[in-house]
């Protein structure tokens, strides 16, 4: 619980995700080098992922007004 909300359903990351993409138009990116350190292929992921290599965060998060992550 969070002040008064309280989560009562499991999130839904792939409509979540989808949402921001397609309706929202916010981008969403992943790094190529996490998703191989956890043995994820870029086939299971969400269409419209961005894939991003790690050494190009640092730019991507300089020219960002807002950045969300998790």
């Amino acid at each position: 619980t969070v002040g008064e909300w309280k989560q009562t359903q499991a999130p839904k990351m792939d409509r979540d995700v989808l949402d921001l993409i397609e309706k929202r138009k916010i981008p969403v990116y992943v790094v190529g080098e996490d998703l191989a350190d956890r043995g994820i292929d870029r086939s299971e992921l969400v269409p419209g992922v961005q894939l991003l290599a790690r050494s190009e965060l640092p730019r991507l998060l300089s020219a960002s007004e807002l950045v969300a992550h998790w």
